[in-house]
This record gives structure tokens, sequence and C-alpha cells, in this order.
């Protein structure tokens, strides 16, 4: 309760500090009795609650689809060096150009619709999540390596009794921090491209 009385008051305060139109920054009341007491309540709310699953949708497909290439990429970088000295600079590249300059490139190679959307997600979730999975798969130490190859283990035994079970944390925290990344892109996209969601 104190969290929705503190954003409530911040949101009150900012938009009367740099004298907001009503027009453009709807205050919390506004809010209020556009979702709950005003003309057209129940209907704003069905447009509000079908606009939000189209972006959840949107946000979940690219989600999934972003968190899944970024850890296959991670493993095939693990086995291959060149693989990712190919692919590392293109990403971080990538990840620099903002997503207000990204939505329209990918619209127009794309098309307007599902596949641009979605594209853009994957990106959003792909570049950050591929960094953290990497970092945890090659967060082996010294030791467990050595105890591996004493015992005649591979790479991909030092993978599969190592390294994977040692970047589960890194697996997690990539998902949990890339789902508002994945509803951002996907409303930037919907937004500039759909004008769905």
């Amino acid at each position: 309760m104190l969290a929705i009385i503190v954003t409530c008051v911040l949101w009150t305060l900012i938009l009367e500090i740099f004298k907001v139109n009503t027009m453009i920054g709807k205050r919390p009341w506004d809010v209020y009795r556009f979702l709950f007491v005003g003309d057209g309540a129940t209907q704003n709310r069905q447009t509000l609650g079908a606009d939000l699953l189209v972006t959840v949708r949107d946000a979940g497909i690219g989600y999934v689809a972003g968190l899944l290439t970024a850890f296959i990429l991670a493993l095939l970088f693990c086995f291959s060096p060149i693989l990712e000295n190919i692919i590392m600079p293109t990403a971080m590249v990538l990840r620099s150009i903002p997503l207000v300059v990204m939505t329209p490139l990918i619209t127009l190679i794309m098309g307007i619709g599902q596949k641009s959307v979605t594209t853009l997600v994957i990106i959003v979730v792909f570049l950050p999540a591929l960094a953290n999975i990497l970092y945890g798969l090659r967060n082996v130490s010294g030791e467990h390596r050595d105890v591996i190859r004493a015992f005649g283990g591979n790479a991909l035994t030092l993978l599969l009794k190592v390294s994977l079970p040692g970047s589960i944390p890194s697996l997690f925290a990539s998902a949990r921090v890339s789902i508002p990344s994945a509803v951002v892109g996907a409303m930037i996209a919907e937004w500039l491209s759909t004008g769905e969601g």
C-alpha cells in the first residue's frame, strides 16, 4: 500500500513541478476515473485488457525466443571462439543502437505485423542475455577444469558437468532481467510499427 501511495505522490509531483498539461500527463485521479467511475469505464477496462493481452503475447513470444537463442549461441561460443569473434562485435554494435531508431528499420525489413514486433523483442532480450549466460558458462574455476581433465574428460564433459550447472544463476538472472526489456521492446514496436497492443 505504501508503494502505491508513494508512486501516486511522485507521479503527481512530477507532473505538477514540470507543469505538464492534463491532455498529455494524466493525474492518478484521472486514470482512476477513466477506469472505474467515469462514463464508459467498463468499456475502457475491456479495451485496455484486450490491448494488454496483445502486448503480453508479443513480449512473451520474443522473450522466450530471445532467451532460447541466447542460450544456444552461448553454448556454441563455448566450443567455437572463432564464431564468438565473428558474432559478438555485431551484437555489441546492435545493442548500442536505440530502440526508437531500430524499430523503423526492422519494420522496413520485416514488414508491419507480428514478425517485426517479435524480431525487435528478440534483439532486446537476446543481447544482454547472451553476455550474461556466456559469462556464467565461462565462470569455471581452474580446479574444476583440472579435475575434469585429470579424469579424462573433454570440453563436452566440462560443459555438461561443471559449466551448465554453474551457469544456472546467470541463466535465471538473465530471465528475470529480460522481462522488463521484453515488455518495453514490445510496446515500442507496437507503438511505432503495428499500432496494436
